[in-house]
């Protein structure tokens, strides 16, 4: 049976660099879901046949085992996935031989939702311009251009060898301890809004 779930990011979200320095947006940020509207991007697991699981989203499908063995995906990257005696996964990304991240996924126990629980990173300059984020925990072809749209406020616009994947407006309350991002998948559409609290 197919299952669907609304991907719901919980996990901390760092702005590093030199172009974070100084500024309202340096720290790190964890997710509010309660308070945010995700929408945009599904994925869908469903039973392969043989002990294996398909996995499909907008961008890609595979199928894998859960038992923890390596496979690769079509964007390059390496990955295990470990279902845990407590029904959830764990899941290992990695690139070039270099562990990008390790994710949790779980699921709800009425199997209506998922929970994943990852970190991750974002560099680049204020210039508007697209810069190729390179380097061994990276997928090839990625580019991020950022631009200030204020003191306290910046568009991203991320892209997958020349397609725009999404377009984000970060805004950083007054006070500094909040911070909202609006964004819209790369056809525009899927609007969602998230709503960060800064946890350092």
């Amino acid at each position: 049976m197919k299952k669907k779930a609304l991907l719901l990011s919980v996990a901390v979200f760092c702005l590093g660099g030199a172009a974070m320095a100084d500024s309202p947006f340096e720290g790190t940020w964890k997710l509010d879901p309660a308070k945010s509207h995700l929408a945009g991007d599904t994925m869908a697991l469903e039973d392969a046949g043989g002990g294996s699981i398909k996995y499909t989203d907008s961008d890609q499908s595979y199928t894998f085992k859960p038992d923890g063995s390596p496979f690769t995906t079509p964007t390059g990257s390496d990955r295990t996935f470990s279902k845990n005696a407590d029904g959830s996964y764990t899941v290992t990304v990695k690139l070039h031989g270099t562990l990008l991240r390790t994710n949790t996924w779980t699921p709800s126990s009425d199997g209506k939702t998922m929970t994943v629980e990852s970190k991750g990173t974002t560099q680049a300059k204020w210039d508007g311009k697209d810069y190729a984020v390179t380097g061994p925990t990276v997928p090839d072809g990625i580019t991020l251009a950022l631009t200030k749209t204020g003191p306290a406020s910046f568009t991203l616009v991320q892209k997958s060898k020349g397609k725009v994947l999404a377009t984000l407006h970060y805004h950083v309350a007054a006070d500094g301890k909040s911070m909202i991002t609006r964004g819209v998948n790369g056809a525009g559409k899927e609007p969602f809004t998230e709503v960060w609290e800064k946890a350092s």
